[in-house]
């Protein structure tokens, strides 16, 4: 059994767009906001258990519970522990976020993937998207609305030039910062949101990375928090496959951190959206 088990993480950060607002963790969906106006983000970490036994501890035992017999028979057949810690807490969190949207308890959410992502039977206007990078497990939600979400860590061991080089190559970006004048803590946080839009821009599509990166178009803007006054990046659609100009105008995105090691991204094919569920803080 898995020796990783489920845990509440700390809060994720989200840059607000500019059509967009942004409600503190935990929140309730806010007075007056449809349900098909928000999109709610959960995020779980994984801690190691002292014993790699199921029922070492609570959380082990009850991530382990809720999912189906499918499931459980999928994750005992992985080979290695960490994969089958990431698929249980991940599998587990998408039936609590789902679960919570649809007034169902979680182990009677009723699931099926299509080409890796969960959607759930009789309820095609859902949407659901899942991320797993090192330690940390995201699921966004949302009515009525395509939604994608992407996380990705920092390797340490890219440089600036191979981290340009690189959004060049495979994303097609031309307008790169600066190596000389631009900190390598700068460039990455550029490098990775550029990724993770890309990535979860392409989700909200259904396609993945069967589609080609290199035809969704972006654009990142120096911006300032108005709470907290920090840098951050304000970022917004040009073009992405089977997308016109004008309604690639229309999409919601959301570059955001969940911890200093951790970027992310939430891209939504409507504007005007309420997210909740997570604290704010810029990337």
């Amino acid at each position: 059994m898995p020796a990783d088990v489920l845990e509440p993480g700390p809060a994720v950060a989200l840059t607000p767009g500019a059509s967009s607002s942004v409600c503190p963790a935990e929140s309730p969906r806010p007075d007056g906001v449809r349900e098909e106006d928000t999109v709610e983000l959960v995020v779980r970490r994984l801690h190691r258990a002292r014993d790699a036994r199921l029922g070492a501890n609570d959380s082990a035992d009850s991530a382990w519970a809720i999912l189906s017999p499918a499931e459980r028979i999928r994750a005992g057949a992985m080979l290695r522990p960490d994969d089958a810690a990431r698929f249980v807490v991940g599998r587990a969190a998408v039936r609590e976020a789902v679960g919570r949207r649809i007034g169902v308890p979680p182990a009677g959410v009723a699931l099926t993937l299509v080409d890796g992502r969960p959607f759930v039977r009789d309820r095609p206007d859902l949407s659901v998207s899942i991320s797993h990078r090192a330690d940390a497990v995201v699921v966004a939600t949302a009515f009525g609305r395509r939604v994608g979400v992407d996380i990705e860590s920092v390797d340490p061991s890219l440089g600036s030039l191979e981290m340009i080089g690189i959004a060049r190559d495979l994303l097609g970006t031309s307008d790169v910062p600066d190596p000389a004048a631009t900190s390598r803590e700068r460039i990455a946080a550029w490098f990775l949101a550029r990724w993770t839009l890309t990535e979860a821009v392409l989700k909200a599509l259904g396609t993945g990375f069967r589609a080609d990166p290199r035809l969704v178009q972006l654009r990142l803007e120096p911006s300032r928090d108005p709470r907290g006054g920090q840098d951050t990046l304000r970022a917004s659609l040009l073009s992405a496959p089977g997308t016109d100009v004008v309604a690639a105008r229309g999409w919601s995105l959301h570059p955001f951190r969940i911890c200093p090691a951790m970027v992310g991204a939430l891209a939504v094919d409507r504007p005007g959206v309420v997210v909740h569920g997570a604290e704010i803080e810029p990337l």
